[in-house]
Order: structure tokens, then C-alpha cells, then sequence
């Protein structure tokens, strides 16, 4: 009996120590993860340059093709509404109007 006590306690205590290690371990994960994307985008974004729309503005849309999903191809000029936000740009679209977020 004596023994079975011992050997629950020090289960639970593997378990408590499992627990924390594992806790640890997302944790360095997690900045790791944060520092390899801020890598990245400091990569990718090397070569861009900011793209600013006004109201009035035509502008060419990359869009998939009708019978391929995977194939893009430019399509407008269509005529921008209005600018939402620094990266959203509402512009219209055979006589609806389509809401778009721009990409460099």
C-alpha cells in the first residue's frame, strides 16, 4: 500500500513537471516563430513600395481565369470607389462594387 502511494505521487509529480516542460517549450516556440516571421517579412517586403488610390483612379485587378483557378490574369481598367483603409480599396466591378484588400 505504502509502496503504491509513492509510486501515485511520484506519477503526478512527472506529470506536473510534464506539464510545465511542455509549457516551456510552446513558449520558445511561439518567440521563435515570431522571430522567424518578422525575418521574413523583412525579406519579402524588401522590394515593395506603397501603392496609393484615390477615388477616381483606374486600376488593373490580378485576378484567377474563368477556367482556371490556379491561372491569373490582369483584368480592368476598373474604377476605384473609395479608399477604405490604408490596404482596402473599394472599386467597381460591372456595375457592383467589389471590396478588395491591395497587396504590393
Amino acid at each position: 500500500m505504502k509502496l503504491l502511494k509513492q509510486k501515485l505521487k511520484t506519477t503526478y509529480e512527472y506529470v506536473l513537471d510534464l506539464k510545465e516542460r511542455l509549457s516551456d517549450t510552446c513558449e520558445l516556440a511561439q518567440k521563435e516563430l515570431h522571430k522567424v516571421q518578422t525575418k521574413q517579412a523583412k525579406y519579402f517586403n524588401r522590394n515593395t513600395e506603397d501603392r496609393i488610390f484615390q477615388a477616381g483612379d483606374e486600376i488593373l485587378v490580378l485576378l484567377p481565369t474563368n477556367s482556371n483557378k490556379l491561372l491569373l490574369q490582369w483584368k480592368g481598367p476598373f474604377q476605384v470607389i473609395e479608399r477604405i483603409r490604408e490596404m482596402t480599396t473599394k472599386f467597381s466591378w460591372l456595375e457592383e462594387q467589389k471590396l478588395f484588400m491591395q497587396t504590393c
